[in-house]
């Protein structure tokens, strides 16, 4: 039924084995929730900027754009091949900004001014790092360093600048 019902909506049905379900859905919370976080988030930054509420609309459509950037790179992977990891490399490879570019010297340079702003929170500030050395991770191999280097390169330059 699940099957019948995924297809008729044009969608893939998996089967996810009874151990894992949990961190399937933790997983599945972040896809989802995460990214209207990271929106809300950066529109709480702009209204403590006092910025217009029309920047979040345009942080909105950002996230939109990117989503459908990592959409098509997605679809065109899986056309050209099945092979395990096909659908993870693909959508690291459609991450973008700074850290992504590998130009950390402006992510220095952004979190350093982040953390002048009137309502400096120590937790966003936090998230701002752990998602840039995530971005490292995953985005390294088009800035070719390895994921590992480029963690650790972000790490060395957050801890020196007392942003980590």
């Amino acid at each position: 039924m699940g099957r019948r019902l995924a297809e008729a909506f044009g969608a893939t049905a998996e089967v996810v084995p009874e151990p894992v379900r949990p961190l399937y859905h933790l997983a599945a919370s972040v896809a989802a929730g995460g990214v209207v976080t990271l929106v809300a988030t950066a529109a709480g930054l702009a209204r403590e900027l006092d910025l217009p509420d029309a920047v979040a609309r345009g942080y909105l459509e950002l996230a939109s754009g990117a989503m459908s950037r990592a959409r098509a790179a997605l679809t065109e992977a899986l056309e050209r091949s099945q092979e395990p990891g096909t659908a993870a490399r693909a959508l690291a490879g459609a991450i973008t900004g700074p850290v992504a570019r590998g130009e950390l010297e402006t992510f220095r340079r952004q979190m350093t001014l982040l953390g002048s702003t009137r309502e400096a929170e120590a937790d966003r500030t936090l998230l701002f790092a752990r998602l840039a050395l995530e971005t490292a991770r995953l985005a390294a191999p088009g800035t070719g360093r390895t994921g590992s280097d480029a963690r650790t390169e972000l790490e060395q330059l957050l801890r020196k600048n007392r942003l980590l």
